[in-house]
């Protein structure tokens, strides 16, 4: 045994009291950090985006404001991109046109993003449509790409509330007698969840890293303690038969 075992031993008490006093429901809701927030909103801003479509039609307003403003700084903007024969004279024709809108440096690089010239050709007529101009090209992808960060900043304000209200009914729960004690005693397992996913963060990390050498100092004092060795020999074996580390580490230092 070693100080490693103390430093387990404190670690497992500490998250139990906290996760015991917070209770289960706001143990939980204590983990809706920025970063679950933002994971949760990345699933739901597609739907949500949909809404703000098709309910507030915001896609069409915001596209009609960029092909309006594209189309006023050169007619260019407004030429059907299929009548050209090939694809140099397409490529050419839309870095000029998009030189001539006299755009920042941020702007072009946006339309760099939306705008792939070396595959516009080919895509444009394998689409089957018969009219497309760069107007309608930067407009809608203007429109996508703000509707997108809208709908994401708007699911977050959601989940945010959300949360916010379910940590009012769970003050309001916790007073009464028979709720506080199952809500204390939940704790107890998320406390103990809360410890194990830390355990199995740590352990991971160490044995991604043990291939190279210089862990060998870590793995020997984990391999000293009692709880260490117990906790990551666990952990170990799992990756060892789930996971192939050594092609990780291959692929990220060779």
């Amino acid at each position: 045994m070693n100080w490693l075992d103390l430093g387990i031993v404190l670690l497992i008490v500490i998250l139990l009291a906290i996760s015991i006093k917070r209770g289960f429901i706001n143990s939980m809701l204590s983990h809706f950090s920025f970063g679950i927030n933002a994971l949760l909103s990345f699933f739901l801003c597609k739907p949500i985006q949909w809404v703000l479509n098709n309910g507030f039609h915001l896609g069409n307003a915001i596209s009609s404001h960029y092909y309006t403003s594209l189309v006023s700084k050169s007619g260019n903007f407004a030429t059907n991109l299929l009548s050209f024969e090939n694809k140099e004279s397409l490529h050419d024709f839309v870095s000029s046109t998009i030189n001539e809108g006299e755009f920042g440096g941020f702007t072009k690089t946006m339309y760099k993003w939306f705008i792939n010239k070396d595959s516009l050709y080919d895509t444009l007529h394998e689409s089957g449509i018969s009219s497309r101009n760069l107007a309608d090209i930067i407009s809608d992808s203007y429109a996508s790409f703000f509707t997108i960060i809208i709908a994401f900043v708007t699911s977050m304000l959601l989940i945010w509330g959300l949360v916010l209200l379910f940590r009012l009914v769970a003050k309001k729960l916790r007073q009464v007698g028979f709720i506080k004690f199952i809500d204390g005693a939940l704790g107890i397992f998320y406390g103990l969840f809360r410890c194990l996913i830390i355990f199995i963060i740590i352990c991971s990390i160490i044995k991604l890293l043990s291939p190279l050498g210089f862990m060998n100092p870590i793995t020997n004092y984990i391999n000293g303690s009692f709880f260490g060795k117990l906790i990551y020999s666990q952990i170990s074996n799992f990756i060892d038969n789930y996971l192939s580390f050594s092609d990780i580490v291959h692929a990220i230092f060779k």
